[in-house]
């Protein structure tokens, strides 16, 4: 299992609590901001960079998204995320393939 860094860990964080967090230049915007506690804020806030990296491009590295080595395309499996996007994971070992727009290819 590949280890998650904390940017990851907020991200999946976020989606759990229903807030959607996009980059608009060099801000992070989330909403509803009204459920956002002061804690996360300041998580989010020392993250910040490492989250619009992941963000601007989720099929990188920095994201946790890898080719499955023990698997083939023919075994990911799909799962709706946030924000329109697509999460891809290898139906045979679990592992994080990338997230996706809707109506992107794999």
């Amino acid at each position: 299992m590949i280890a998650q860094s904390t940017a990851q860990r907020l991200l999946y964080r976020l989606i759990e609590l229903d807030i959607r967090i996009e980059c608009r230049g060099d801000r992070l915007r989330l909403t509803p901001a009204a459920s956002i506690s002061p804690d996360l804020l300041g998580q989010l806030r020392r993250h910040k960079q490492e989250l619009m990296a992941i963000l601007r491009n989720p099929n990188s590295p920095a994201n946790g998204a890898v080719p499955c080595g023990m698997c083939h395309q023919e075994h990911w499996i799909d799962e709706p995320a946030c924000d329109g996007r697509i999460r891809t994971r290898c139906g045979r070992c679990g592992k994080f393939i990338g997230f996706r727009r809707d109506g992107e290819k794999k």
